[in-house]
């Protein structure tokens, strides 16, 4: 045997990897995946805690470092600025606060039947089924049936247009926009019975609305209009001041004649919404039906009439009330 083949062999300068260098008796086995997945999640879980921990400190840090206003600074606050106010409830009530029951079976409203409204008898209404209406209602009227001081009857439903309110005449009240008054100044009528009607002729006009529109015919033998104004005038204090001043000269004198006026108020267009015929004396009965005739050749005006301190004309102007749907009133003499 040479010495070459038995000499050992020199050892190499490189160390032997796992791989050329397996343990004795042994098979090199590579490491499983799963394991090697655990192992990286707890050191990045330690990681993650440790980074938690040193944020946390650092945000106690800053908040102990900012000053806080507490309770004791709220009076430095600016002007203007309103604090806060708090209640602090006790323990013990708050504790029965919760323990309290709510009812909720009580009904938000009682129960039981509506309660009856009042019931309205219109037979007793202010000019109800055409009766007489004997309140005041001011210058708007609402009565449909006669009214006065005496014992005047309603036998119509008074009939008018709108818009300008209502008048009153010797307590008579009507409906309507426009009205003309046809009233009896013949001899008869002198001394108080003139005086009484210059009184209310004036009330009458006062009152209605400026809306409204009237006109005045004084009959005895002849016709001539209040104002001098033969048509319909606005009822103004512009338009009523003539009327009122031809009043205070006004004397009473001639015939009972009361046709050339009802001629003229059935002329005017637009025919008037009611017409106020006021008398003390005996006239034409012919005048009842002329009447009846003018009021069928257009729109049906109610004509309210009124017998002043005499009843010799009764049976004619309840006649014209009917035929007209207006309303019959006496009304006594003046005592003065």
């Amino acid at each position: 045997m040479s010495t070459l083949a038995s000499s050992p062999r020199a050892p190499s300068s490189q160390p032997p990897t796992r791989a050329a260098l397996p343990l004795p008796g042994t098979s090199f086995v590579p490491e499983p995946f799963k394991v090697t997945l655990m192992r990286w999640l707890r050191r990045a879980t330690v990681v993650g805690v440790g980074l938690s921990l040193v944020a946390h400190v650092m945000i106690l840090a800053i908040a102990y470092a900012t000053p806080v206003q507490g309770p004791a600074q709220v009076g430095n606050l600016p002007e203007g600025t309103a604090g806060v106010q708090m209640a602090v409830m006790p323990a013990e009530a708050f504790g029965a606060l919760e323990e309290s029951a709510i009812d909720t079976t009580a009904p938000a409203i009682a129960d039981g039947p509506p309660t009856a409204l009042p019931g309205v008898d219109m037979a007793e209404a202010p000019g109800g089924n055409g009766l007489a209406d004997s309140g005041d209602l001011g210058t708007v009227g609402t009565g449909l049936g006669g009214a006065g001081s005496g014992d005047g009857i309603g036998v119509g439903d008074g009939q008018g247009g709108s818009g300008g309110g209502g008048a009153k005449f010797f307590g008579v009240e009507a409906r309507g926009q426009r009205f003309a008054y046809v009233c009896d100044v013949s001899g008869s009528m002198a001394g108080p019975k003139l005086g009484q009607l210059k009184l209310e002729l004036e009330k009458s006009l006062d009152a209605l609305l400026e809306q409204a529109q009237f006109i005045v015919y004084f009959f005895e033998s002849e016709v001539f209009t209040g104002g001098n104004k033969p048509k319909w005038s606005e009822a103004t204090g512009r338009n009523k001041g003539p009327v009122f001043l031809q009043l205070k000269n006004l004397t009473a004198r001639g015939g009972t004649v009361p046709s050339p006026a009802f001629r003229m108020a059935f002329a005017l267009k637009p025919r008037p919404d009611a017409i106020y015929f006021m008398t003390d004396g005996l006239f034409d009965a012919e005048i009842v039906n002329e009447i009846a005739t003018m009021n069928r050749a257009g729109k049906k005006v109610p004509v309210h009439c009124i017998a002043f301190g005499d009843r010799s004309s009764e049976a004619l102007m309840k006649k014209i009330a009917a035929d007209s749907g207006g309303t019959y009133t006496f009304v006594p003499p003046p005592t003065r």
